[in-house]
Formats: structure tokens, C-alpha cells, sequence
């Protein structure tokens, strides 16, 4: 196991909603601020990290591993989603995988127009039919122009 450096517990930022928010990037132009680690981090897929006690989100013992093994990617899902002013829009997600999945969902229940999921696997077509994906299509076989 290789030793990790030290996060700087740096204090959290600000939305101007008042709520926590993670990163924050205000021009393109400038240095982005990150709180917490990402794949840039040195031993971020290491076995053991340090992380400020911050970053520390328990999950209580009643939460079965399954459910909160979706926490993660669901949130990536969500905050995509949500970053953007969708009802009435349309929304095209390129690939079916988990976060495509939820972050479709998503946008269907915070009312987007009409919501398109594309990919070339057949499991994943299957799956978002079968999660409620308004319109899957296959990539490899369908024109994107008929949907």
C-alpha cells in the first residue's frame, strides 16, 4: 500500500444558495479550487486515502451496501442533470450506462420535453426501456433523426 499525501482541509465553498458545493468554477480562465480528491490526487485509487473529516459521509448500518453503492454515481447524475434549466427542453444522453440511466430518469421527472437515451449495447437498450427511458434508441441500428 503506498502512503498518500495529506488533502489541505481547506474551508468548504459556497453556492451563492448558501449550500456546500465541492468545486468551483468561476471562469474558465482561472485555476479550479477542488475540496476533497479526485483522480488527479496522487493514490486517489489507493487502498487507504487521507481526506479532510469533511469529506466523511457515514452510512448508517441500516442502509444495505447495495443501496449505498448507487450513492455515488446517482449524485453524478443528479448534479448533471439538475445543471441545467430542463423542463420543456430536450435532452440526448449518449450512453446507457448507470449515470446515463439515472441522469435520464432524472431529467424525465424534473420535466424535460422528450428524453433520448442512445447506445450500441444490448443490455444496456434492455435496461433503460425496462427503467421507464423514454425513448432508447440503439446507435448501431437506428438513425438518431427518426427518434
Amino acid at each position: 500500500m503506498k502512503q498518500s499525501e495529506p488533502i489541505p482541509n481547506r474551508a468548504a465553498l459556497r453556492e451563492p444558495s448558501g449550500r456546500r458545493n465541492f468545486k468551483s468554477y468561476q471562469q474558465f480562465s482561472q485555476p479550479k479550487t477542488e475540496l476533497g480528491t479526485s483522480v488527479n490526487h496522487p493514490s486517489s485509487f489507493a487502498e487507504y486515502i487521507c481526506i479532510p473529516e469533511a469529506n466523511v459521509v457515514p452510512i448508517p448500518d441500516d442502509i444495505p451496501d447495495e443501496i449505498a453503492a448507487i450513492f455515488d454515481p446517482f449524485g453524478n447524475a443528479v448534479h448533471t442533470a439538475l445543471s441545467f434549466d430542463l423542463p420543456g427542453e430536450d435532452v440526448l444522453v449518449t450512453g446507457a450506462g448507470p449515470i446515463g440511466i439515472m441522469g435520464a430518469l432524472v431529467a424525465q421527472k424534473v420535466g424535460a420535453r422528450k428524453v433520448v437515451i442512445t447506445d450500441i449495447s444490448p443490455y444496456r437498450i434492455d435496461l433503460a426501456r425496462k427503467l421507464g427511458v423514454q425513448h432508447v434508441v440503439n446507435a448501431a441500428e437506428q438513425d438518431l433523426s427518426d427518434v
